[in-house]
């Protein structure tokens, strides 16, 4: 019966009007078809592969699409699985001198569920992008509605010594690290800040057993280079699930070699279920998504001095060991608001220790934090982590234990009662304190002095006082004159300055 494809994927997908090759999962060769590759130009009767066909489509769109400098080609996938016994290599990108590569290559699928691509061999790298050598900035690649998992096919007893031990939907996925490299690697030499754009529109990843170090060597989806990344509705869980290194010089880390235009924006994505996630040289932005994950912000020594800053709006929070590691990162401003952040130790296996953590102290640059729903049980909110700049706005514990802020302290009153200290704004040109008195009580002939959780720079001015108590302010703290009775106070002050 010939393939029937819904080519409603390539409109959806701005892929609409390129030429397209199509594979089938589907064949003589596999007893699925009685007619070669079920009737689409490639497939697993297509002589000698070992994509199922998806290597040589690749090979034959290079050499008939190839004929201007804007070639753009899209390989589509149909409905079944694709069995991968060796790497799909895609090389793209044209110099003045060599126009042999298409400029970009799309692989579209049939949906998640539909179109499944299972890597059959470890130490493959699955479907790997590179850019050799580029003159002009590549096109836009798009990789649509499929689903890639490390897999071992076999009838059962499958393999469990050497590559798979964990059985899901009776394919045995990788538990040791040793298996595959990555799932899909996309490299790019790109100069002068030549930027191009990969695109995951739901695409589904699995890369096996979610525990410390048992995932893809690199990382599930793993970029290293001038390539900006844009994930829609796509799932990326299980350990290693991706590593983004913004170098634009892959495999050579520094901040020599930094793009600082480089974006990743996940929308609608479910992220993580994993302590190894990597994003190192990136923008990073989360929207509408959910995070199970501890999210390094350094790769590796080689990519220490890369910028990272991160947004995180509208989202679901269940951190592992935390939500960020900062070892060896540089970073100049983390972003969160609307979030809900959870802790499930039942369900992740770990019991986060703090929400940023590094395993040596590092000072990060602003961090803004606004409409926080915490029903988390996470006791610390930093170790070995600080940064110079603080903006918190509707922190709100809902259930759980409150995190207790760095810009937060309560101190006892001489006699009686509490002053909480709370900052607003912590920023180097303007910083703004409340300061809350609750039944303050002195009767002694002792002033007393608090200080601050963190402190002015030059200048601290108390614009407001309702308390009723006498009270100045130094750029490290507040001294309350002692009333030296039994009369209690309460109210607010406001310290601003910088």
């Amino acid at each position: 019966m010939t393939q029937r494809l819904n080519y409603d994927y390539i409109l959806e997908t701005n892929v609409r009007g390129k030429p397209y090759i199509t594979v089938s999962a589907k064949g003589i060769a596999n007893g699925l078809s009685d007619i070669p590759n079920d009737g689409a130009d490639f497939g697993p009767d297509t002589p000698g592969t070992q994509t199922s066909g998806i290597q040589e489509a690749y090979n034959y769109g290079k050499i008939k699409y190839n004929n201007n400098w804007d070639s753009v080609f899209t390989i589509v996938l149909g409905e079944g699985i694709f069995i991968l016994n060796a790497d799909v290599n895609i090389s793209i990108g044209q110099s003045a001198t060599d126009k042999s590569r298409p400029q970009a290559v799309n692989i579209i699928g049939q949906g998640s569920r539909s179109t499944q691509i299972l890597i059959n061999q470890p130490n493959l790298n699955g479907i790997v992008i590179s850019n050799p050598n580029s003159d002009y900035a590549v096109e836009d690649t798009y990789l649509a509605y499929f689903s890639i998992d490390i897999s071992y096919i076999g009838s059962p007893p499958y393999n469990t010594t050497s590559w798979g031990s964990t059985i899901i939907n009776n394919v045995a996925s990788n538990p040791t690290g040793s298996g595959a490299n990555s799932m899909i690697a996309y490299f790019y030499y790109g100069y002068g800040g030549q930027g191009t754009t990969l695109n995951l529109i739901g695409v589904h990843f699995f890369t096996g057993n979610t525990k410390n170090g048992y995932g893809p060597t690199n990382g599930g989806l793993y970029v290293w280079g001038d390539v900006n990344v844009v994930a829609i509705d796509t799932i990326l869980v299980g350990d290693r699930a991706f590593a983004l290194i913004g170098s634009n010089t892959p495999l050579e880390g520094g901040s020599s070699n930094y793009d600082p235009n480089l974006f990743a924006t996940f929308i609608g994505c479910y992220v993580g279920y994993s302590p190894n996630v990597y994003i190192t040289g990136y923008l990073a932005s989360f929207k509408d998504s959910n995070i199970i994950a501890t999210i390094n912000l350094n790769y590796n020594s080689a990519t220490v001095g890369l910028t990272t800053n991160v947004t995180i709006e509208d989202s679901t929070v269940n951190p592992y060991n935390s939500l960020f590691n900062l070892t060896n990162a540089t970073v100049n401003f983390i972003k969160i608001n609307g979030i809900n952040l959870i802790s499930e130790p039942s369900f992740t296996g770990t019991t986060p220790t703090a929400i940023f953590t590094s395993t040596s102290a590092v000072t990060a640059g602003l961090l803004d934090m606004r409409n926080v729903a915490n029903t988390s049980n996470i006791s610390n909110f930093a170790n070995n982590v600080s940064f110079s700049e603080y903006i918190f706005e509707g922190i709100q514990t809902v259930s759980g234990t409150a995190l207790t802020l760095p810009t937060q302290s309560s101190i006892n009153g001489t006699t009686a009662g509490t002053v909480k200290m709370d900052v607003v704004i912590y920023r180097a040109s303007y910083k703004k304190y409340i300061i809350t008195f609750s039944g303050y009580e002195n009767n002694t002939a002792t002033n007393q002095t608090i200080n601050y959780p963190l402190p002015f720079s030059s200048y601290a001015i108390i614009t407001g006082n309702n308390t009723g108590l006498t009270i100045t302010a130094s750029t490290t703290g507040i001294t309350i004159t002692s009333p030296n009775s039994t009369t209690t106070y309460s109210g607010i002050v406001i310290v601003e300055g910088y």
